[in-house]
């Protein structure tokens, strides 16, 4: 709900009457005119817009156009938006309280005549919960990537928290913190253009180089949209200071329903492998030479068309007789895949036919999920590749009911055997969102897992252990947390400290908009 409110302008005088023949007195200046709309009422720590841009002057040009807060609590000027709009983040409210913030617009023309317009803004507070309240935005946030996303890795330019919001039923890309506890949308990195949907955003796909023309600042990112059945390719243009910059698209091709993505440089031909609903795509990929493209998409290389839903990719070497006339060992530049197949709840061993880009079907496996009633896959994220073991994958599922059947599947790979281990972790209680790794309490184990639920109030960490080296982690019993109801979507956060590679984690919460800190190595 918004309200509006508009300035008004000064009358004007006229000459007197009768003979005198002196000069007319100047017309008089009306005021500027202050068109303001903003929020009737926001949660703390949302965002808002106060808008004066239909603000005019009706004889001339307003020169100036300011704002500041009257009374109430303190909110925090974000910045001014282009074509005066001020964005602001409101202030912590205690419990479930409620306030109100008043704000003065003052207005100048070109003549020196001013005009002031109040506008206030009730804001509520959200009930006091666990974790830590550090924003709300409306419309909600959907995470995507967290600012560590390995073992020991630490976040550094845009290494942040990615995350999608669909306004008016367009899904834009943006970057929120940066490694510190203020959780804002950041405005030193964009991404150009908005999607009719977004079914998945992922990082690094081609591992640029520095020395790529056009995007010398080695990040990039892959768009996938099912709804236009497209990818979309974009590289950064690095600040002058070379933190942040402008993401824009490089390349993008039309294909169907692409669900997951896995690409390759540095050897004489470049590949990216989407997986489909449908299937799997290899396409080839060229390194420009001249910006601003670093990468030319030369378009499908080899399909296949199975039917299987291949929603999920991890690279391998699997020991198995080659069909006659490809090498007897495909090399890391041409891999083979353990992938997960969202419409049958199987792993899918996928091998090269013969050198030629085209990929078969060589074994498929169930996912042992030890439950009689249908599962679906949440998620799953994948580590390790052809080079490094082990691999593994990790699966989460359920059966949607709150007291029902929930799966945490762990299927690893530890040599180039074909025959891969499950460990399965269940629990009853509570639908599960999301999935994380990181180093949650345990610092000498990395690999420690949490697993969000949205319909229960508590979450779950498995503390992991590897039993020798390069072998992969197995995992306890779950001990719970609280996070409260209605999780949507969750990705890892540095904890903030330099002195230890303890991770914490970010939570957002669809129905409020409200995003919270947890660190469950917190004192």
């Amino acid at each position: 709900m918004f309200v509006a409110a508009c300035g008004g302008g000064g009358g004007g005088g006229s000459g007197g009457a009768g003979g005198g023949s002196g000069a007319s007195p100047p017309p008089s200046n009306s005021a500027p005119q202050i068109v303001v709309s903003a929020p009737a009422q926001i949660y703390e720590l949302q965002e808002f817009l106060i808008d004066a841009t239909q603000s005019s002057d009706p004889d001339g040009s307003i020169s100036s156009l300011t704002i500041t807060q009257s009374s109430g609590p303190g909110a925090r000027l974000l910045g001014e938006a282009p074509l005066r709009r001020f964005r602001f983040s409101a202030p912590r409210i205690v419990g479930a309280g409620a306030d109100t913030m008043r704000f003065t617009l003052r207005a100048t023309d070109n003549g020196g005549v001013v005009s002031t317009r109040d506008v206030t803004v009730a804001v509520q507070g959200l009930a006091d919960g666990p974790g830590e309240l550090i924003a709300v935005y409306d419309p909600p946030l959907k995470l995507v990537h967290g600012n560590i996303t390995a073992p020991d890795e630490l976040p550094n330019g845009d290494d942040g928290i990615l995350a999608t919001q669909t306004v008016g039923g367009r899904t834009r890309i943006i970057f929120i913190g940066g490694g510190g506890a203020d959780y804002a949308q950041r405005s030193d990195s964009t991404f150009d253009g908005d999607f009719p949907d977004v079914s998945l955003v992922h990082r690094r796909t081609l591992s640029v180089s520095t020395s790529s023309p056009g995007f010398p600042s080695g990040a990039d990112y892959s768009v996938l949209s099912e709804t236009e059945d497209a990818f979309h390719w974009f590289g950064r243009q690095a600040n002058s200071g070379g933190a942040g910059g402008r993401y824009v698209e490089g390349s993008m091709m039309t294909i169907q329903d692409p669900c997951s993505v896995v690409g390759r440089i540095g050897y004489p031909q470049d590949r990216i492998w989407i997986g489909q609903r449908s299937g799997l795509s290899v396409v080839g990929v060229t390194q420009a030479t001249v910006a601003p493209q670093s990468f030319r998409l030369d378009g499908v290389l080899g399909q296949l068309r199975n039917g299987r839903a291949l929603c999920q990719l991890l690279p391998t070497r699997l020991d198995t007789p080659t069909p006659a006339p490809a090498p007897k060992r495909p090399d890391i530049s041409r891999p083979e895949f353990i992938a997960l197949d969202y419409n049958s709840n199987e792993i899918v061993l996928l091998r090269e036919v013969a050198g030629d880009s085209t990929y078969e079907v060589f074994r498929t496996i169930p996912l042992e999920t030890q439950a009689s009633t249908p599962m679906r896959i949440v998620s799953a994220f994948a580590r390790g590749g052809p080079s490094l073991v082990p691999r593994y994958l990790v699966v989460l599922m359920t059966d949607g009911r709150h007291i029902g059947n929930h799966r945490l599947i762990i299927v690893s790979q530890q040599s180039q055997s074909p025959d891969l281990r499950q460990q399965v972790l269940s629990w009853s209680e509570g639908v599960p969102a999301a999935v994380l790794e990181g180093q949650f309490k345990n610092v000498e184990f990395p690999r420690d897992l949490v697993v969000v639920t949205s319909s229960s109030s508590r979450a779950m960490h498995f503390s992991g252990t590897a039993p020798d080296s390069g072998t992969a982690f197995t995992y306890g019993p779950p001990s719970y947390f609280e996070i409260g109801l209605g999780a949507g979507s969750a990705v890892t956060a540095w904890n903030g400290s330099s002195s230890t590679h303890r991770t914490a984690f970010l939570v957002s919460y669809p129905e409020t908009g409200a995003l919270r800190y947890f660190d469950l190595g917190a004192p």
